[in-house]
């Protein structure tokens, strides 16, 4: 659990593409953040994170309303294999974020999207995915992000240069949205 509150930096890096985080314990999530207060500027690289068929989400971000992430750098590959947990799961804050330049796949018979945002109003604005590759997203699409404030808007998401392959599933679903960027998206071997 990383919940510093206020700090002005954190920074996870590895060694290399040989540095692999295994998660294997039953139902425990690799990294909850910002789960009591806003965790800031926080950097993680030079690592892969892989999460077992019986273990929790890779990444949790907040926990309701008090927690969650801003101005954030993640450039981690993560591998999800149990098919009824997210890469990326999110119910509070994520503003200015930038995750980019790895790989992102879940097991073939995934059940649940590999990213799974649900704020209620203007939570999730100005975060970036960009350079990396989203992969095996056959039930769902690999992004989902949902505003559940029909009355208010999630402004500025910006979705680039993204490689999804074997997303039968579609790619990005998000609603009550605005200004945000799609753009380079190679969709392959979509299938059926």
């Amino acid at each position: 659990v990383i919940d510093p509150g206020y700090t002005k930096s954190i920074s996870i890096i590895g060694g290399g593409s040989g540095c692999v985080i295994t998660q294997s314990g039953s139902a425990k999530n690799t990294f909850e953040i910002g789960t009591t207060a806003v965790t800031r500027n926080l950097v993680m690289t030079g690592f892969s994170v892989s999460s077992g068929a019986s273990s929790g989400h890779i990444l949790v971000i907040g926990s309701g309303a008090t927690g969650g992430l801003v101005s954030a750098s993640i450039n981690v590959e993560m591998t999800q294999l149990n098919t009824a947990k997210s890469i990326l799961y999110c119910r509070s804050e994520m503003q200015h974020n930038s995750f980019y330049g790895a790989d992102w796949s879940v097991a073939l018979s995934h059940t649940v999207a590999p990213v799974d945002v649900s704020v209620a109003g203007t939570l999730f604005n100005g975060n970036r995915f960009f350079d990396f590759r989203a992969f095996n997203a056959t039930a769902t699409p690999f992004f989902v992000i949902a505003n559940t404030n029909t009355t208010t808007w999630l402004v500025g998401n910006d979705f680039s240069s993204i490689q999804a392959e074997v997303c039968s599933g579609g790619l990005i679903s998000i609603t009550n949205s605005k200004a945000g960027m799609f753009s380079h998206i190679d969709m392959w071997d979509v299938g059926g």
